[in-house]
């Protein structure tokens, strides 16, 4: 990873994490049964394109700030709703055919977002910009390693916590562990957008918009 983890990363991970976990105290995200299923489900919809239209900007830079943040945020926001609705379709209907398809596009469409984010792609091209960036091994090798990480330590992690610790304690340092693997995970993940195959540059003074 060539990009410091920037202190604006963090924090809206964090906060990310933290928004989520409390969206989630009456029902999962899988607990479609549950009457808070919507409102869990409808949080992690809407946060999503801001959390990751703001923090992408700030993962992109290597030094300096990013310019227009708010502005581009905003503007990325209906792209990138869209845009995880048809990461998440296209996982789905791979998942139901034997699982591998799903874990495969979803791994090729990892770097939607920052197509959209950095280059103001649509919803549509910057699932293929993304195709097209993992086409290469290496990439997309670094991409899987870095989401089965994610998931796999998170998983860990919380079955480790419902074991040892309070109700509480376990709330509190899930919130933790997560926003930190999110904020690495979207520092990566753009790593490996700015800097990959077929990358184009980014001024180290902002993000244009």
């Amino acid at each position: 990873m060539r990009r410091a983890l920037h202190p604006a990363v963090l924090g809206a991970s964090l906060l990310y994490a933290a928004a989520l976990y409390a969206a989630g105290l009456n029902a999962g995200i899988l607990d479609v049964e549950a009457s808070f299923w919507v409102v869990t489900v409808a949080t992690t919809l809407l946060l999503s394109p801001l959390y990751h239209g703001f923090v992408v900007q700030w993962a992109a830079v290597s030094d300096g700030s990013p310019t227009a943040v708010g502005s581009t945020t905003i503007a990325a926001f209906p792209r990138l709703f869209v845009g995880q609705l048809l990461v998440g379709a296209g996982a789905v209907i791979g998942a139901l055919a034997l699982i591998v398809p799903g874990v495969y596009f979803g791994v090729r469409a990892v770097l939607y977002k920052q197509s959209i984010v950095l280059d103001g792609a649509k919803s549509v091209h910057a699932v293929r910009t993304s195709f097209q960036r993992t086409k290469d091994g290496k990439t997309a090798l670094w991409a899987a390693i870095a989401l089965v990480l994610f998931y796999g330590v998170l998983l860990g992690v919380d079955v480790l916590l419902t074991l040892l610790a309070s109700e509480v304690a376990t709330g509190i340092l899930s919130v933790v562990v997560s926003g930190v693997l999110l904020a690495l995970l979207n520092v990566l993940l753009t790593d490996l957008y700015v800097v990959g195959p077929q990358a184009r540059p980014v001024e180290s003074g902002g993000v244009g918009a």
